[in-house]
């Protein structure tokens, strides 16, 4: 009975040991391994973790690109807008029918007008509400200002706001086939003996 009792001591002593030692080899292994919050900080930003991306970083869009390019367009039209006024301020004081030079490239090379011929000074009598003498300089230009005017409107508005006018003529591409061929029948039927000459 001694024998079995120090026998059954010896037994439970190692049992014991065996339980404590697998204890203390699983707690070495847990403080080992990272924590769910090593892990994620630990992870780049952005991954697995929406909220962990730099708010101040600028998500890039075809929204966010467009409003960019209406912001660099503007300043851009603006000065166009500008030029343009200048000019026509310049057109309403100085009449161009006052001066012989040609400025038309065309008129001094063949002696032909090219479609754009006397549109300054059809503007210049347009401006000043004489319409049927502006006609005798440039009838196309004459008929079409309006139509030219509020193609202008559109590509401004277009440019720099994103927003098109009703019609959206200036995106029509049957619009500027019909123009561009309407303007060049028109350079050559001014060129035949039989039409009234300017002035």
């Amino acid at each position: 009975m001694a024998a079995f009792g120090g026998n059954g001591s010896r037994d439970l002593e190692q049992g014991i040991s065996g339980i404590v030692s697998q204890q203390q080899t699983r707690e070495s292994r847990e403080d080992a391994a990272p924590t769910d919050k090593e892990l994620v900080d630990a992870a780049p930003k952005g991954v697995g973790d929406e909220t962990s991306a730099d708010p101040a970083e600028e998500i890039i869009t075809p929204e966010s690109i467009q409003a960019h390019y209406h912001r660099r367009t503007r300043p851009i039209m603006a000065m166009l807008g500008l030029a343009a006024l200048l000019a026509l301020t310049v057109v309403w004081f100085v009449d161009p029918r006052e001066s012989s030079v040609s400025v038309c490239g065309l008129k001094q090379l063949t002696g032909l007008d090219c479609p754009g011929c006397g549109g300054t000074r059809a503007t210049h009598l347009i401006l000043h509400g004489q319409f049927r003498e502006a006609a005798r300089y440039n009838i196309f230009w004459t008929l079409t200002w309006p139509l030219w005017l509020y193609v202008t409107a559109s590509i401004v508005v277009d440019l720099t706001t994103g927003r098109l006018l009703p019609g959206k003529l200036h995106t029509r591409a049957w619009f500027w086939v019909w123009m561009m061929t309407a303007l060049l029948l028109f350079g050559i039927v001014r060129n035949l003996p039989w039409y009234p000459s300017m002035g």
